[in-house]
């Protein structure tokens, strides 16, 4: 082979691996993510105080591996999350059925107080507008 055909062919063998590897590290969709990388997603958006996409990672969880033993904690996450953000009966609602489904769980307690203080908030925002 000739010098300046050596080059081009490394050249375009160059700029093909560069497509390629520009096509691979593309993200994937959440609902192509297994549990522990939607774990480390929201982990991460949750430590960044991204709460929105935070919550969109967990819900994800939480709707698609309700059957894990670890899932608990992500449901108080997320209705911590929901509350914080003013989505008041979603957090309502997860905080209140987190006391039903793990009654003897450390944080049972506080689902239950983070029920009343949705419901206390939720309350307060209908009074406010009368």
């Amino acid at each position: 082979m000739k010098k300046g055909n050596c080059k081009k062919l490394f050249s375009l063998i160059a700029v093909v691996v560069v497509l390629f590897a520009g096509c691979s590290k593309r993200s994937k969709e959440k609902e192509d993510m297994n549990f522990e990388e939607l774990k480390a997603m929201a982990i991460t958006e949750f430590s960044g105080k991204k709460s929105e996409k935070a919550i969109t990672y967990l819900e994800e969880m939480v709707s698609r591996f309700p059957e894990r033993r670890d899932i608990s904690q992500y449901k108080i996450m997320l209705a911590d999350l929901y509350l914080n953000d003013g989505s008041l009966d979603a957090a309502y609602e997860l905080y209140k059925n987190y006391s039903t489904m793990y009654p003897g769980d450390s944080k049972a307690e506080y689902a239950t107080y983070r029920t009343i203080l949705a419901k206390f908030y939720k309350t307060l925002k209908v009074s406010s507008k009368c």
